[in-house]
């Protein structure tokens, strides 16, 4: 499920193509899997981690002014 959970921070994946790729027949069989693993399904995880992803470009130091 580690494999499955990089694949789904990827804003251009599908819930069905991870759950192909990570070797499940079906969505639902992939779907059931991982939520008992994670806790949360495959859809709301993507949701969750993939909306706050900012390019790196506008990521700031937190400690002071950007490294050159």
């Amino acid at each position: 499920m580690h494999h499955a959970r990089r694949l789904l921070r990827e804003a251009n994946t599908t819930v069905a193509a991870v759950a192909g790729r990570v070797g499940y027949q079906t969505e639902p069989a992939f779907s059931r899997a991982f939520t008992r693993w994670v806790g949360i399904t495959p859809g709301a995880f993507k949701r969750d981690n993939t909306q706050h992803i900012r390019p790196a470009t506008s990521l700031r130091h937190p400690t002071g002014p950007e490294p050159h």
